[in-house]
């Protein structure tokens, strides 16, 4: 047996003093060099964008996998051989209208108009108090059905259909163009308010609309100042033919494309040929030309406004 040392006697003041414990090692002088101190912070951060970015995918994935509010899926079939309004204007209205969303046609936005100051309470912000619209035409029965039906494909029209509009004939006789900004003829007026007609509103109509609808947000706000001044827009035409000759016969025998030679006034044409086993013209055409020019000039844009007004038909 090993014998234990000694136990030297100790005051109690003694054995209540903290023994003495050796300082640490100071850190050597390559721990402190700024280019070390410098490496860490940077691998440092790497592996916290790396740990939170891998949280943030699988998180995202999960959200985008997740199911959806539809009680099953639903396939939408798509044709590949239709208009921009019947692959994309006439899907969307059917799918918001199977899921509620009401739709109220001939309503020309005229004025965005905010709350007056004097309204507002304390700590209430500036917002949207009314929207002003003119009625362009009233439905005579229901609810106006904007689509047609060809040989099962749901169409978007390139003219409203007047038979379900009040004094409808007397309208398209006077050629009502209910699309065009110029034309201002109306047969009344509405206004909703926010709280009574609407909660949220959304902006939709096209950029050049703003200045005109939005002067009470222009008014009020730089930002929207700056908008209509540096933001502009590009006015365009377009037409298209449908040719007895095909391609080939009118010397082009390569696939079917876009080419732009940005030579006005038609700057840009396109065989438009995969749109032939949709016509239902009493002889079929054999070649389909689409022609489009961006005006770039102010100028331009005026010169061609009669052929805004009155379209090219075939």
């Amino acid at each position: 047996m090993s014998e234990r040392p000694p136990i030297s006697p100790r005051s109690p003041r003694a054995a209540l003093e903290p023994e003495q414990v050796p300082p640490p090692p100071k850190r050597s002088d390559r721990a402190r060099n700024p280019f070390v101190v410098a490496g860490n912070a940077v691998i440092t951060i790497v592996l916290v964008l790396m740990v939170g970015g891998g949280g943030a995918y699988i998180y995202g994935k999960q959200k985008i996998e997740a199911p959806g509010p539809l009680q099953e899926d639903k396939i939408v079939n798509i044709p590949t051989r239709a208009g921009m309004g019947d692959i994309v204007f006439a899907p969307f209205y059917e799918v918001l209208r199977n899921r509620g969303v009401s739709f109220e046609f001939f309503h020309r936005l005229e004025r965005v108009r905010l709350a007056s100051p004097g309204s507002l309470g304390a700590g209430e912000r500036p917002h949207v108090h009314a929207l002003e619209f003119d009625l362009q035409a009233k439905v005579s029965r229901g609810e106006y059905q904007p689509l047609f039906d060809l040989d099962g494909l749901p169409c978007w029209p390139s003219k409203p259909d007047y038979s379900q509009l009040n004094d409808g004939a007397r309208l398209e006789d006077e050629g009502r163009d209910f699309e065009s900004h110029w034309d201002r003829r109306r047969v009344g007026t509405r206004t909703l308010l926010a709280s009574r007609d609407f909660d949220f509103a959304v902006l939709g109509v096209g950029f050049g609309a703003v200045p005109y609808v939005c002067q009470d947000l222009i008014k009020r706000d730089r930002r929207w100042r700056d908008l209509v001044k540096h933001l502009k827009t590009v006015e365009t035409q377009a037409f298209q033919l449908w040719m007895r000759e095909d391609m080939s016969s009118l010397g082009w025998n390569n696939p079917p494309v876009a080419l732009s030679a940005f030579v006005q006034p038609f700057e840009t044409w396109a065989d438009m040929g995969h749109l032939i086993e949709e016509e239902r013209w009493p002889s079929r055409p054999r070649a389909i030309r689409g022609d489009r020019e961006a005006a770039r000039a102010r100028c331009s844009a005026v010169r061609n406004r009669s052929l805004r007004k009155r379209p090219l038909r075939p």
